[in-house]
């Protein structure tokens, strides 16, 4: 008979190979655990061979076993294991069960997302809490702090956290605890993350609320960030200081109708509509699937928007979308189909990532990942009919799925940007209503860059590019004048503030640049438009990424860059041939790398009656 680890080990063979590691942990420590549960006539308190509903009590009657600090860290990581591995096949054996008798695939999907959050949520909380206890030496009691989940909430792959704290005398301790809690987390269970705490305080696991208001006061922050913050959950200790938190941090980030100056709601969604934009754009090779990507970030990433403009304070994304429906009911119909695609991508990506990888690409052409993926497919309901398989069932699926995903999407982001119109700091600067200010000498300019700063890392900027865009020309004269009435040395300071966002989207520069330089007729607007685009390859330049960016924007904006490269000057363009052939292609951009390099040499290399040619073949076939 077989014993068992073994039973075990068999069962957990059908999982991804990471569960390995679980395994590994349980071979070394199971004997010591079951003879000590043994001696101490507990063993029948405890589940090792199953999963368990008592989850909480049996980690104490564990800790109970021992008085040595190491045994009592192994025993309790060889539970989690045990846990975690019991946790994945009941996951997987409830979804053959749900999705074989379900008819409504759909409402499966989420509700299968959510016992596996709870689940996963439930156990990792349980750990975690008794491991800090050990690292505080159950003493520090009446320390107030809050571990915060900020990501999302069933991911196995990582944990993401934020922690605040009362009292800034806390920090040494419960920094010192906290980095014992992630290394031990590390050996035995899942990585975490500190980005938010990090952000705040560098080189600390853990900040204050005041430190928070710091960062935001003085603009130091991105969307990134402030969708950590939106997302955030208490997992551990005090509700209070959470609660405090939320109205001195997150709650700026909401609209609010009673203030004229919504300026950090402005930022949020500046940033985060350029993510999804973004996002919706890139480049995605025809062999690759990456249900992450393609659909879950840019579907989350609205929500976190959503949320803020029609005030929902609550995490779940789930939730988030009910609450939608019924606040703006004249968008149920696509609030229901990302329900249903976020049910569909969520299932099918957790899956994966138990029984197969954690990793978020999905190589369809690779050696025995077509299988895998194939076995997943006919998990999730999807069958074989004559020569068809049931993954191309569910590919055919996933594409429509992504189609219907991106309309909703689109529909939803001219809601937001109708919104973001109507709140904006920037409506004097656009409407021309500044200069009726008492007093006003400004520039226009300069004060665009100035009122920008306000909304740090944001990367949405199409209402500026269609005012200075628009046919009567006034707007756009007017910036032209007011950069031309600079000295030389402001008027390069301030030209380098238009391109200071490069490393976030150098897409919605270069369509700036294209609008400024049709409309080049006089010496004037060459200058601001030749000092610009220099200096944004310049800063371009600077950045690791820029060959990524290039092969990106060429991919989601081919007109805008060929329209860029035949409008500007000989020397820049110099600079962006030297730019270009610089940067060394990564095996995974190298289609696009040659795409980019053809069309550099055609500016470069062609003569002028060709070039001639060749543009007006473009304005008539772009």
């Amino acid at each position: 008979m077989k014993d068992p680890l073994t039973r075990l080990t068999e069962k957990t063979s059908s999982l991804g190979n990471y569960n390995r590691k679980y395994l590994h942990i349980i071979s070394e420590n199971i004997e010591k655990l079951t003879d000590t549960l043994e001696r101490y006539d507990k063993r029948d308190m405890v589940h090792l061979w199953s999963y368990s509903l008592e989850i909480p009590g049996e980690m104490d009657t564990i800790l109970e076993l021992t008085s040595d600090y190491q045994e009592k860290l192994d025993f309790l990581g060889c539970y989690f294991a045990l846990q975690f591995l019991h946790m994945n096949l009941r996951l997987v054996d409830i979804v053959k069960l749900e999705l074989a008798t379900s008819k409504q695939r759909s409402q499966t999907g989420k509700k299968l997302m959510l016992e596996s959050g709870r689940m996963f949520r439930l156990l990792t909380k349980c750990y975690m809490q008794r491991l800090l206890n050990l690292f505080l030496n159950n003493e520090h009691t009446d320390m107030e702090y809050s571990m915060l989940s900020v990501g999302t909430r069933a991911d196995q792959d990582d944990i993401d956290l934020g922690i605040i704290h009362r009292n800034p005398e806390d920090a040494e301790v419960l920094n010192r605890a906290i980095g014992r809690l992630a290394s031990e987390m590390f050996k035995k269970a899942n990585r975490l993350h500190f980005h938010l705490s990090e952000h705040v305080v560098e080189n600390s696991f853990t900040a204050t609320i005041d430190q928070y208001e710091k960062i935001l006061d003085r603009g130091q922050y991105d969307f990134v960030i402030v969708t950590e913050m939106l997302g955030a959950a208490v997992i551990l200790g005090s509700y209070s200081l959470f609660e405090e938190f939320e109205t001195r941090i997150t709650n700026r980030f909401f609209h609010n109708p009673q203030k004229a100056d919504n300026r950090f709601h402005e930022a949020f969604l500046r940033g985060i509509l350029g993510e999804i934009n973004s996002l919706l754009t890139s480049r995605k090779a025809p062999e690759v699937i990456n249900p992450k990507d393609d659909a879950l970030r840019p579907i989350k990433s609205l929500l976190s928007a959503l949320k803020v403009v029609h005030g929902i304070h609550k995490v779940n994304t789930w939730n988030i979308i009910d609450d939608l429906k019924e606040k703006n009911p004249e968008r149920r119909v696509q609030y229901e189909d990302i329900e249903r695609i976020l049910s569909f991508f969520e299932l099918f990506r957790h899956l994966y990532q138990i029984m197969v990888a954690q990793d978020e690409e999905i190589y369809l052409q690779d050696e025995g990942v077509d299988s895998l993926v194939a076995k997943i497919a006919e998990m999730i309901g999807f069958e074989k009919k004559g020569v068809v398989e049931a993954k191309d069932f569910m590919l055919v699926i996933y594409y429509e799925f992504l189609e219907k995903g991106i309309k909703a999407i689109e529909i939803l982001l001219d809601d937001i940007k109708k919104h973001l119109l109507k709140i904006s700091i920037f409506r004097p600067v656009f409407s021309g209503d500044i200069h009726k200010r008492p007093g006003f000498k400004g520039n226009l300019a300069i004060d665009f860059i100035r009122t920008s700063k306000l909304v740090r890392g944001a990367t949405y900027w199409d209402d500026f590019q269609e005012e200075i865009g628009q046919e009567d020309n006034r707007f756009f004269n007017e910036f032209i004048d007011s950069f031309n009435q600079l000295p030389d040395r402001l008027f390069n300071k301030v030209a380098k503030g238009y391109v200071a966002g490069a490393e976030y989207n150098p897409a919605s520069i270069l369509r700036f640049l294209v609008i400024i330089g049709k409309k080049a007729r006089d010496e004037k607007t060459k200058r601001v438009f030749n000092t610009i685009s220099s200096l944004f390859l310049d800063e371009l330049g600077r950045l690791p990424t820029a060959l990524y960016s290039l092969t990106q924007i060429l991919y989601a904006h081919p007109q805008d860059l060929n329209k860029f490269l035949a409008l500007i000057q000989w020397q820049t363009l110099q600079k962006f041939v030297d730019l270009v052939q610089k940067k060394p292609a990564t095996p995974e951009l190298l289609a696009g790398y040659k795409q980019l390099l053809a069309l550099t040499n055609i500016h470069y290399q062609s003569s002028h009656f060709f070039k001639q040619h060749f543009h007006k073949i473009l304005n008539k076939f772009p």
